[in-house]
């Protein structure tokens, strides 16, 4: 899988990445989670955040320790950054040709979906997932759940 390093090497995604979100749904628990992988294959930790700067300067600091690292949003999904190519506005892409990535808004990042058969996902501790929707392998969000962006 991608890893958000590796994304981040593409300008137009470290740009929005760079920028806080402006977020449109409120609530009093902390909207930003940090899901941090720290081998390939291990486990994914996470950390709740208040505000955006602070967990971005987090992701910041210690980006080269993780083997991965995603900046959850808890309460909304959000679009996929706008690049233009040639002319033409399309949806951030690291590889346009690589179809077993996709966009996963809670993520905000490039990931994969798969099918969880034994029912569990590591991201949702003591809940029995349904087996025939395929997830998010970070944050466990089914693919069914988001929804298809425009481009404006």
């Amino acid at each position: 899988m991608l890893t958000l390093r590796e994304q981040l090497q593409h300008k137009p995604f470290r740009q929005w990445m760079a920028k806080t979100p402006n977020m449109k749904v409120q609530g009093h628990k902390p909207p930003w989670r940090l899901f941090v992988q720290r081998w390939d294959g291990g486990n994914w930790a996470t950390a709740d955040f208040m505000d955006y700067e602070q967990a971005y300067r987090y992701v910041a600091k210690h980006l080269k320790e993780f083997h991965d690292m995603a900046l959850n949003n808890r309460r909304e999904a959000f679009k996929p950054p706008i690049v233009r190519i040639a002319g033409v506005r399309l949806a951030y892409s690291p590889s346009p040709a690589d179809y077993s990535h996709e966009w996963c808004g809670y993520c905000r990042r490039m990931t994969q979906f798969r099918f969880y058969i034994s029912g569990k996902h590591p991201a949702m501790k003591n809940v029995q997932v349904d087996p025939s929707l395929k997830r998010c392998v970070i944050c466990g969000v089914r693919h069914i759940f988001l929804h298809p962006y425009k481009l404006k």
